[in-house]
């Protein structure tokens, strides 16, 4: 009879791993970084996430029948270098906590924490992935920010099946301020068509903040990549606008993944950006990364600001490389990282 308890008990916990799984990312590497936190000298040290965010993570799926699938992810930041949670201590999971519904041939609705729509885009045809060290989405702070990788909480989003290769999303995040509906509501609505190796994606962002008066921040944004087997090459534009503020700044980038062989590829990308009050950095990058393995892969990345009168522009991710930003007005920055990041 112990034998019978034991073996259905074994027998359920293994169907419960097979719908529900731990995942993550460790990712980490030597960092050398010139004009580094605010002034003129090199740092270098030990570096968190150069390819990818370290993480971990629960999801799980249950297939309810009819093409109707419940889903959930819970997932969390680590800052592998020191053992520290992530961005903010106190958020177990803050990369993402939402509940999915998805039905096959219509879409799907999720609710809970999520990237904002524009975020997973611009990560999608960032040259580098949307990391931490000289692509789009690590260069987007400092003199320019845009905006482009936000997360939203108390939000539901709706999208699309694809129809013909068209995929629509709109997400709507709840300010829950009692008294005031609008205080830091957001509302995104983005589209992306694809026609075989072309595709295109344009979103549209109104943040309203949580101080007195509810500013509103719009951000605007397209990307297009196309791949031409030998290489895949991506573009962007992004554009942010502050209710009460007169600057528009804005920014662009074009970009590059070239297959070299079937383990190695080679990065390169071009960000350009504008304040709108007369400074216009740049930021460049160029890597390599080498499969191991399915699950562990090997990369080089190299990157540069160039500054434009005082301007102070990061190459870098501030909070993933936190030690190597920063650098002072008017100062150019050289960052260089090696490094191995391993899925589970």
């Amino acid at each position: 009879m112990k034998k019978l308890v034991i073996a259905t008990l074994l027998a359920a916990a293994t169907g419960l791993a097979s719908a529900q799984t731990i995942y993550g990312i460790v990712d980490l590497g030597v960092t050398t970084a010139t004009n580094a936190e605010g002034t003129t000298k090199r740092a270098s040290g030990i570096s968190n996430g150069g390819l990818s965010t370290s993480r971990f993570g629960i999801k799980g799926a249950e297939d309810l029948g009819g093409g109707l699938k419940a889903e959930f992810t819970l997932e969390g930041e680590i800052l592998a270098d020191s053992g520290a949670q992530g961005t903010t201590a106190t958020d177990l999971f803050h990369r993402a906590a939402f509940l999915k519904l998805d039905q096959a041939g219509l879409g799907a609705v999720r609710l809970g924490r999520m990237n904002r729509h524009d975020y997973t885009q611009a990560v999608k045809y960032d040259a580098f992935g949307g990391n931490n060290i000289g692509g789009w989405v690590a260069s987007n702070s400092g003199t320019v920010d845009l905006s482009v990788n936000q997360r939203i909480s108390n939000a539901v989003e709706v999208q699309t099946a694809s129809i013909g290769g068209l995929v629509v999303t709109g997400q709507y995040g709840f300010g829950e301020v009692a008294g005031a509906i609008t205080s830091g509501r957001t509302v995104a609505i983005g589209a992306e068509y694809t026609l075989g190796k072309a595709s295109v994606a344009a979103n549209y962002v109104e943040k309203n903040a949580t101080t007195a008066g509810y500013a509103t921040t719009k951000v605007k944004s397209a990307y297009a990549a196309y791949d031409f087997g030998v290489a895949k090459t991506t573009a962007g534009y992004a554009q942010t606008e502050t209710e009460g503020t007169a600057a528009k700044p804005s920014g662009y980038f074009v970009g590059a993944v070239v297959p070299v062989t079937g383990k190695v590829n080679v990065l390169a990308q071009y960000n350009a950006f504008d304040n709108d009050a007369g400074a216009k950095p740049k930021t460049y990058a160029l890597g390599a990364t080498y499969g191991f393995s399915k699950r562990t892969t090997g990369y080089v990345i190299g990157a540069r600001s160039s500054q434009d009168g005082n301007s102070a522009q990061n190459v870098v991710s501030t909070s993933k490389y936190n030690g190597f930003d920063t650098p002072p007005a008017g100062a150019n920055q050289t960052v260089a990282s090696v490094g191995i990041r391993h899925t589970f």
